[in-house]
C-alpha cells in the first residue's frame, strides 16, 4: 500500500529554500527601486513648484515645463526641507567672480620711476625725476668782455609727480631744485576727454618753438641752441590756459599766458597769445617730415614797459656776448617763426627760424635767431620711433632693451641784435 506523503532529501530541501530566499530578494528589491523612484518623483515635482511659484506674478498659474530631475544641491535640499525657499533664492543667486592680480591696485617700479594705479583703473600717478650735473670750461679771448665761471654744477634735480583722476582729469607737479635754489617748473590741472582738444590750466609751457617744447631728456645736445635766447624772455613757463589736439597728420596748440609764478614788483602783470600748428606730410616707417609755424603777441609789464634780450655762454657763468640793454618805451612784442625736421632711418636734419619785432614809441627793433642741426645714430636707431604727433615733438632716442645707444649730433646757431641803431651783438 502506497502512502500519500512524499518526504524531500536534505538536497532537495536545500535547494527549495535557496529558490525562495532568492524569489524574497528580488521581490524586496523592486520594493526599494520603487520607493527610490517614487522619492525622486516627488523631489521633482516639489522643486518644479517651488521654481514655478518664485518666477510666476503674483494671481496667475504656474507656467507647464516637462519635469526636470533636480541637477543641483540646492533643489535636493530644498526638496528635503532642509533649505527654506528665502534661503534656496539668496544661495542660487550669481556670485561675483573671485578677485584676481588684475583687480588690485599696481605699484611698479621701472626706468619711467615709480608708478601707481589703482584697482578699477580710472587714477594713476607716476613719480620721478632727473638729475643732471654740468662742467663748464672757457677759453678765454681777448676783447671778450664778462665774468666767466669754470668749474661744475647741479644742473638739474627735479622732482616730478603726474597723474590722472576720474572723469579724464590730470595733473603735474615739478619742482627743480638746482642752481642752488629751488623753482616750480610744472603745476597745473587738466581735462583730456577721449575726444577733442585736451585743456590745461596754471603753470606750464607755452607752445611756441621745438626747441623749447622738447624736455631737457629728449633734446640731443646738454644746452639749447643760443638762438632760444631771442625768445625764452617772452614764452618761458608762465601761468595760463592752454588747449591743444591732433589728428593723425596734424598737431595744434594755443594759449593765453600770464607771467611765472615768481613774484613782480609792477602794479599789472604781462599776458599774451602763444599758436604753434604741426604737419606731417610724410610719417612711416622709419621716416618723417616735421614741418610747423608758431606765432605769438605779448604786452610788457606795467609800470615797466621794457624788455632785455642777452645770451649767457653757459648757465653757470655771467658771461654775456650779446646783450640789447634794456630798450625801454615798448608798446607790444611779436614773434613769429617756421621749423622742419626731417628723419630718415638713423639720420635726421632740421632747424628753425625765429623773427621778433619789438614795437615802441621812438622806433621799432626787428631781431632774428636761427639753427641748423644734424643727428646720426651709429647704434641704428631711428628718432622716428621716437615721434610723437600728439605733442608735435621729439622724445629721446631709445635703445633695444639691453642695449645701448650712441649718437651723433653736431649744431650751428645764431643770434642777431643789431638793427636800427642798436648794437646788441651777433
Amino acid at each position: 500500500m502506497k502512502t500519500p506523503f512524499r518526504f524531500l532529501t536534505p538536497s532537495r530541501f536545500h535547494r527549495a529554500a535557496i529558490v525562495t530566499l532568492l524569489t524574497a530578494s528580488v521581490a524586496a528589491c523592486s520594493s526599494v527601486e520603487t520607493l527610490r523612484t517614487s522619492s525622486i518623483n516627488a523631489a521633482d515635482a516639489e522643486v518644479k513648484a517651488v521654481r514655478e511659484t518664485a518666477s510666476s506674478p503674483a494671481g496667475t498659474a504656474p507656467r507647464s515645463e516637462p519635469s526636470k530631475e533636480p541637477n543641483t544641491l540646492l533643489d535636493v535640499l530644498l526638496a528635503n526641507g532642509s533649505l527654506t525657499l528665502a534661503e534656496y533664492e539668496a544661495l542660487a543667486k550669481p556670485q561675483p567672480p573671485a578677485p584676481t592680480a588684475e583687480d588690485e591696485p599696481s605699484f611698479t617700479i621701472d626706468g619711467k620711476g615709480l608708478r601707481f594705479k589703482s584697482a578699477d583703473g580710472e587714477s594713476s600717478m607716476k613719480v620721478g625725476g632727473r638729475v643732471q650735473v654740468d662742467g663748464n670750461f672757457h677759453s678765454r679771448e681777448v676783447g671778450i668782455n664778462g665774468d666767466t665761471q669754470d668749474g661744475t654744477e647741479l644742473r638739474r634735480a627735479r622732482f616730478e609727480m603726474k597723474g590722472r583722476l576720474p572723469e579724464n582729469l590730470i595733473w603735474a607737479a615739478e619742482v627743480d631744485f638746482g642752481n642752488d635754489g629751488s623753482d616750480v617748473k610744472d603745476f597745473w590741472l587738466g581735462l583730456d576727454p577721449e575726444s577733442g582738444p585736451s585743456w590745461v590750466v596754471g603753470h606750464q609751457k607755452q607752445p611756441f618753438s621745438l626747441g623749447v617744447e622738447m624736455s631737457s631728456n629728449d633734446i640731443p645736445f646738454v644746452e639749447r641752441g643760443i638762438d632760444n635766447f631771442l625768445i625764452i624772455p617772452f614764452i618761458d613757463r608762465a601761468i595760463g590756459i592752454r588747449a591743444q589736439d591732433n589728428t593723425d597728420n596734424v598737431f595744434w596748440a594755443a594759449g593765453i599766458f600770464g607771467e611765472s609764478v615768481q613774484p613782480t614788483s609792477v602794479d599789472d602783470e604781462g599776458w599774451g597769445a602763444v599758436a604753434r600748428v604741426v604737419g606731417t606730410p610724410i610719417h612711416e616707417d622709419g621716416q618723417v617730415l616735421h614741418l610747423a609755424a608758431r606765432g605769438a603777441y605779448r604786452m610788457p609789464e606795467d609800470g615797466s614797459n621794457s624788455v632785455r634780450i642777452r645770451d649767457e655762454s653757459t648757465n653757470m657763468s655771467n658771461l654775456r656776448i650779446v646783450d640789447t640793454g634794456v630798450i625801454t618805451d615798448v608798446d607790444a612784442v611779436s614773434m613769429y617763426g617756421v621749423e622742419a625736421t626731417y628723419v630718415h632711418g638713423p639720420f635726421s636734419i632740421g632747424g628753425e627760424l625765429n623773427q621778433l619785432q619789438v614795437d615802441r614809441t621812438g622806433g621799432d627793433f626787428d631781431f632774428s635767431s636761427w639753427h641748423v642741426q644734424a643727428t646720426y645714430s651709429l647704434t641704428g636707431e631711428s628718432r622716428e620711433d621716437a615721434y610723437r604727433i600728439d605733442s608735435g615733438e621729439f622724445k629721446r632716442l631709445r635703445a633695444a632693451e639691453g642695449e645701448r645707444a650712441w649718437e651723433l649730433a653736431a649744431r650751428f646757431a645764431t643770434i642777431d641784435l643789431n638793427d636800427n641803431g642798436l648794437s646788441g651783438g651777433a
